[in-house]
């Protein structure tokens, strides 16, 4: 357990800095995430998946968190929008 809480606490972490967080999945992809908060006020979370060779966070293309991170207010201003 030890090992995995600091890995969560670490993305934890950069996601409240950075507004996403990444993590390692099998050893040929990366999967990115953003918090998404639902009009039920629900935590929902919209991520992407691309391959990826294990290595650094600082490796990854700055264009998939912005993506996504423009793609979570899009999403929540379209909500606001239908209400």
């Amino acid at each position: 357990w030890s090992p995995v809480r600091r890995e969560l606490d670490a993305a934890f972490q950069h996601m409240n800095r950075n507004g996403w967080c990444a993590v390692p999945f099998k050893s040929t992809l990366l999967s990115i995430a953003a918090p998404l908060i639902a009009q039920d006020r629900s935590l929902l979370a919209i991520n992407i998946s691309f391959p990826w060779e294990h290595g650094s966070l600082s490796r990854i293309p700055q264009k998939y968190p912005e993506l996504l991170i423009d793609l979570a207010r899009r999403v929540k201003a379209t909500w606001r929008d239908v209400q």
